[in-house]
Order: structure tokens, then sequence, then C-alpha cells
């Protein structure tokens, strides 16, 4: 069952798996392939693993900088219309000199440029501009 299933692998009982002959600690440690994993599940498997073998593995730690937002310094934010974009800057507004300070921010057609609240006002006045002048700029 799941629960048996998932209760060896917590317990530190791991068996071989019938259909590949491979070990639950074999899989932990990346000794599997997704065809193993299919062979698995074919094989009617009540638990497995999805580990990818490629040499370049992603960080433990994934930095997201979406979720960072301005903190992590700026970021870009695209509106379908400009009028969509001047709405977002008017909320942005609301939260000046709040707890929730939005940081510095201007508008470029339908983008709104940010920049983080923790960098001083030349800091972020530099990098409105620099962003500014990337979005703009055009391959010659």
């Amino acid at each position: 069952s799941v629960e048996s299933a998932a209760a060896a692998g917590a317990s530190g009982e791991l068996e071989s798996s019938p259909a590949s002959g491979t070990t639950a600690e074999d899989t932990a440690e990346g000794g599997t392939s997704a065809g193993t994993t299919a062979e698995n599940a074919a094989a009617s498997e009540t638990a497995a693993s999805e580990i990818s073998e490629e040499k370049e593995q992603k960080p433990k730690e994934v930095i997201d900088v979406v979720m960072i937002g301005t903190v992590g310094g700026g970021a870009v934010e695209i509106f379908p219309t400009e009028e969509d974009a001047q709405a977002r800057i008017e909320y942005l507004r609301f939260f000046e000199g709040s707890l929730m300070d939005p940081g510095a921010f201007d508008v470029e057609k339908t983008c709104v440029i940010r920049a983080s609240k923790y960098l001083d006002a030349v800091e972020q006045k530099e990098l409105i501009e620099k962003i500014r002048e990337e979005l703009l700029a055009t391959d010659e």
C-alpha cells in the first residue's frame, strides 16, 4: 500500500524494486532514470521518484526573482495598455511612505519600472533610467 511504502521509506527500510532491481536508496541518490520510474509504474509500484540524471542540476535553494520582487533591486511590470500601467502607478502611490512602501517607480508606455526601497534615491533614479534605456534600445 501507499502508506506502507511511505512508512518503509521514512523508517529507512529500503527494499529492492522488483521491476528494476534498484533500491529506494539508489533512487534517492539519483541512481534511476525516468525510464526506470516508468517501468516501476507499469509494475504497479505504489511510490516513485522522478529524478533527472542530467549533470546540471538546479541548486538546492532556488531563488525566484518574481517572489523577491523589487527587494532584489528592481522590476519591470508590463501591462496590456498604457491606461493599465497608469492605474498601477496610482495604486503604488497609495503605499508610498507606508510600511509597504513600493520604492521608486515610473512608467514608460505600457511598462511600470520599479526600483527597491532599499536603494538610496540616487541609486533608484539611476536604476530606473538604466532599465528605461535598455527597454527603449534598438539593435542597429
